[in-house]
């Protein structure tokens, strides 16, 4: 049976599909229009490194639309796309100053629509991968193993590590929050949206009962 014509499956393939849309439109827009700024400002070897960033994009657009139709296990699919942003997100940010990046706000966008992809543990399993990257950039950067990193951040004057550990906190603190809050955001969303089915039904049921009375 085709995952599109089970219920909670066509529910899941419609998510999936708008979010590869949305990734599409909204990743080569964001970075094309980072990459301008960065030209013009001068910052060349960040600005120039965007542009295969979205050519990534593009291709993984390709490889995620035909293996939407091609693999049944659509979770799976959900799953190995939110890593592919998690990963995307973290040489982004690692291009961008690491702990100075400005891009870090995507972690917390890429939290929202796990909760709304995956409900329930999509946005939990996903913070957790998002705290480790985060962490592994920080904790990279003042042990100074930036060598390997796809642009250097030597121009980066990072803060003292205290204040690092601060920011590593908040931000840790505001990735389980984001998903806590997303999670029962998208829950309700879902309890809304099945309490409304359920009134359809007993009007539908309601609409035929009279028409045959009347009848």
């Amino acid at each position: 049976m085709n995952a599109t014509n089970i219920p909670g499956e066509s529910d899941l393939f419609q998510k999936l599909r708008s979010l590869i849309i949305a990734r599409l439109l909204i990743g080569t827009t964001l970075l094309l229009g980072t990459a301008l700024p960065l030209e013009v400002s001068g910052f060349f070897s960040v600005s120039r490194f965007i542009f295969p960033l979205v050519t990534a994009i593009l291709i993984l657009t390709i490889i995620y639309s035909g293996l939407l139709n091609l693999i049944s296990n659509l979770r799976l699919q959900a799953y190995c796309q939110l890593i592919g942003d998690i990963l995307l997100e973290t040489i982004i940010i690692m291009a961008t100053g690491g702990i100075e990046s400005p891009f870090s706000i995507l972690y917390v966008i890429t939290i929202i629509v796990s909760s709304y992809i995956i409900p329930r543990r999509g946005s939990f399993v996903t913070s957790v991968l998002i705290s480790a990257a985060f962490g592994g950039i920080v904790l990279c950067q003042y042990l100074g193993w930036t060598k390997w990193w796809p642009v250097s951040t030597n121009w980066i004057l990072l803060p003292p590590p205290s204040f690092a550990v601060y920011i590593i906190s908040i931000n840790f603190f505001g990735y389980f929050l984001t998903a806590i809050l997303a999670n029962n955001l998208s829950e309700r969303i879902r309890r809304i949206n099945q309490m409304l089915q359920n009134k359809n039904v007993q009007y539908s049921y309601l609409w035929t009962l009279n028409r045959r009375i009347v009848n």
